[in-house]
């Protein structure tokens, strides 16, 4: 028989009460008595507070490097022995935000490792480095330590591939149009699973050789090695969507696409028909939540005018989803989110908001000066772009725009800043700048810079926000561990 607290209630349903405060309130609620603080020193009041704080990602983290005991280290005041373990977990997540804040970590050497960041692809498990000279690709296993290293060999001896990624565990390297998939095993290597062309659907009688080195047979076989042909494409660790141009006019493109789990190609999806006035200029696309948004760069023939015509194709569902964007003029860049596509004017000076699932236009953003677009960028449901002021008063201007109001969240200077190389968003009130000589740790709700770090750029953070790579002025690659 459950027992009963001071207000005469069953345990059980003082404990679904207590389920549904706010952090504030249960806290206040320990404090009134010995039973109550007992009550609250539950596993699953705690666990219903870290599902609406603490993203899963940061829940499952289990971060390895050696804790260092600091002046911000978060205690608990209440003095339970022991707390439940989801109450420790949500402490711990509070400890990694302030650890952030307070710029406390520690670092790890990532070998003699001095190129520059956008060389690389990683996970955090591995970082990839692509070697033009050696026709390979080096793995660093950055949860060894000391940091392990392997060399893998293309499958064709060409200095750069078309296109090297790393997601979800999955690595794809194409070359020419060979795939090639790799997947990690249980103890974090890349093992080889698929090399096919991604362009055919059966070989024939010609069959890929299981070889090393393919450059002979595919030079025999196919005839396009070396390769300089037009090749775009993009996964996700669950897609592959890989476009190989045949002609000029785009007539015969298409997007091949391949289940990268069963690792067998689904099929191909035709572009749709243009109007009969106009021509394709240029096609290209991006993956997005295993939506392909594909990307029509049109000229009509009469006057001239260029447009941008913008499709959405569901790969869970292999179909056309909503309605087709029209936007006149050049756009150099779109982004997209679940529900919206963000794009800028030829000149880089207004924002255009379009709705995907009826091609409506719900906002715009103008600015100030020209955005830089290497820094235009989503998180979630916010946008951030750089404008750069070139005048006597030489500054940078960041912005972060609220995709759900159509409204400026921050908007700040940094002076005396000739280049920012990258921005990201961490834990949704944090942002990381990386300027030409240092980074910049920035609150976004109370509007401060809280933190500047001796290093000149980095890579996003990973989902649990515990490690980071970034690099010093000197070039050298470090990793940093949060906790």
């Amino acid at each position: 028989m459950s027992t009963e607290n001071h207000l005469g209630l069953p345990e059980e349903v003082f404990e679904i009460i207590l389920q549904r405060l706010d952090l504030e309130d249960v806290i206040s609620c320990s404090s009134v008595c010995v039973g109550w603080r007992n009550a609250v020193n539950s596993n699953r009041i705690w666990e219903a507070l870290c599902e609406k704080h603490v993203p899963q990602q940061r829940l499952k983290a289990q971060t390895k490097c050696k804790k260092i005991l600091t002046s911000y280290e978060v205690r608990d005041t209440d003095n339970f022995s022991p707390i439940c373990s989801w109450r420790q977990k949500y402490l711990d997540d509070v400890t990694l935000k302030r650890n952030w804040r307070n710029g406390c970590f520690l670092e790890d050497t990532i070998g003699d490792v001095i190129i520059p960041l956008h060389d690389f692809e990683t996970d955090y498990e591995v970082l990839l480095e692509p070697s033009m000279a050696r026709s390979s690709f080096t793995v660093y296993k950055i949860e060894d330590s000391p940091i392990m290293t392997d060399i893998i060999h293309f499958a064709l001896q060409q200095p750069i591939p078309e296109f090297f990624k790393l997601s979800n565990n999955v690595l794809v390297v194409v070359q020419c149009t060979l795939l090639q998939v790799y997947v990690k095993d249980e103890n974090k290597d890349l093992k080889l699973k698929l090399v096919a062309l991604f362009d055919e659907d059966h070989l024939d009688a010609t069959t890929i050789p299981d070889t090393p080195d393919l450059s002979n047979w595919y030079s025999n076989h196919v005839g396009l090695f070396p390769c300089d042909i037009y090749v775009r494409c993009d996964h996700n660790g669950e897609y592959f969507v890989g476009m190989f141009n045949e002609d000029t006019d785009f007539t015969r493109s298409s997007l091949h696409i391949w289940d990268l789990a069963g690792l067998t190609k689904i099929g191909e999806v035709t572009f749709p028909r243009v109007r009969s006035q106009e021509t394709i200029l240029d096609i290209s696309f991006s993956l997005h939540h295993n939506v392909v948004h594909i990307i029509l760069k049109l000229l009509f023939v009469d006057h001239g005018t260029p447009t941008n015509a913008v499709y959405s194709y569901d790969l869970d569902v292999c179909r056309y989803i909503g309605n087709v964007i029209r936007v006149k003029y050049v756009i150099p860049i779109i982004l997209f989110t679940k529900t919206l596509a963000c794009m800028t004017d030829a000149i880089g000076k207004k924002i255009f908001f379009f709705e995907l699932a009826n091609g409506n236009l719900l906002g715009t953003q103008e600015t100030d000066s020209s955005i830089d677009y290497r820094t235009l960028q989503v998180f979630d449901d916010l946008l951030t772009f750089v404008e750069y002021n070139h005048g006597s008063d030489y500054f940078t201007k960041v912005t972060v725009y609220d995709l759900n109001q159509f409204s400026v969240k921050d908007k700040f200077q940094v002076p005396n800043c000739k280049s920012i190389h990258s921005i990201h968003i961490v834990m949704k009130d944090m942002m990381i700048i990386g300027t030409s000589m240092v980074l910049l740790i920035r609150d976004l709700k109370n509007g401060v810079i809280l933190r500047s770090l001796h290093f000149m750029d980095f890579f996003p953070p990973d989902l649990s926000c515990s490690k980071m790579i970034a690099q010093k002025p000197e070039g050298e690659l470090v990793l940093l561990h949060f906790w």
